[in-house]
């Protein structure tokens, strides 16, 4: 089954896979989902400076509505996917929202969506079910977002605020790295 972009109010006429086979074909050509994610993190020329590809959207907003597109199809598929995982020196099934961005130090979209200071992509991968503990074994989301908020003193930045609130709402248990 395909439909086009277009049904979902982004202005392309690209044709966009929708089933399970033809996500996974794409994951088994590339092993990253990054031109879904990358265009709605950083705007659509940012991944021609990052991965050295265009994106396929006109702008921003398209892209994050086609990311929405994709992550509402492989949720409602329950779509896992197998990743290689260096610290456990194994592969392991995670969801494809949680699949790391290649170009951005394997780390997921949420972890990217962190550091890009983006709240309201926090909020859609959220909401779409993104593990705000790395699959990894790395610091969680919160941790992270903690030492960023440290970085400039007591200078806030209002975006980063905004993240903390979205995960303190989203997060039932922080766990805390013990420091001596």
């Amino acid at each position: 089954m395909q439909e086009t972009i277009l049904d979902t109010k982004v202005n392309t006429k690209a044709k966009i896979a929708v089933n399970d086979k033809e996500i996974k074909e794409i994951y088994a050509c590339e092993k990253t989902f990054e031109r879904i994610f990358l265009g709605a993190l950083f705007g659509p020329h940012a991944p021609h400076f990052i991965a050295g590809w265009r994106s396929d959207f006109r702008d921003q907003d398209e892209n994050t509505r086609a990311m929405v597109y994709f992550l509402h199809h492989a949720t409602s598929l329950d779509m896992t996917l197998p990743v290689w995982i260096a610290r456990y020196e194994q592969e392991r099934m995670l969801k494809f929202i949680d699949i790391p961005i290649e170009s951005c130090g394997r780390s997921s979209p949420l972890r990217v969506a962190l550091q890009a200071s983006a709240p309201d992509l926090l909020l859609i991968l959220l909401r779409y079910g993104a593990e705000p503990n790395p699959p990894d074994g790395g610091s969680s989301a919160i941790v992270a977002l903690l030492d960023k908020l440290t970085e400039n003193g007591r200078n806030y930045l209002y975006q980063n605020v905004s993240c903390l609130q979205i995960l303190l709402r989203n997060i039932p248990l922080i766990e805390m790295p013990y420091k001596l």
